[in-house]
């Protein structure tokens, strides 16, 4: 999967992210409770309650604070690739598009 998209929606708990997949599709993105979800639609709205993509547990079961560069990290690892825009850093920004 290519995520092409993503913005930040809560820099609280839980961390919450929207995305868009080079497909068009829409990602819904959370982390909170130590469990942390990814879940795709057709559209913005259809992507909280869409397919399950990624869910697993970790961290404390009150856990619920990710930082982006946490979140692409762990989205690399289940295999997606992300493209970051040149100079685009993780703690001063809460959304990129790909070039």
């Amino acid at each position: 999967m290519k995520l092409v998209k993503l913005v930040r929606t809560c820099w609280a708990c839980p961390s919450q992210w929207d995305g868009i997949l080079d497909d068009g599709r829409w990602l819904y993105i959370r982390y909170r409770g130590g469990r942390f979800s990814v879940s795709v639609g057709e559209h913005e709205w259809d992507a909280v309650t869409g397919e399950r993509l990624i869910e697993e547990y970790f961290g404390d079961p009150l856990a619920g604070y990710m930082t982006d560069a946490e979140l692409i990290e762990r989205l690399m690892k289940h295999g997606w690739e992300v493209t970051l825009p040149s100079g685009w850093k993780s703690e001063n920004a809460d959304e990129f598009e790909s070039e």
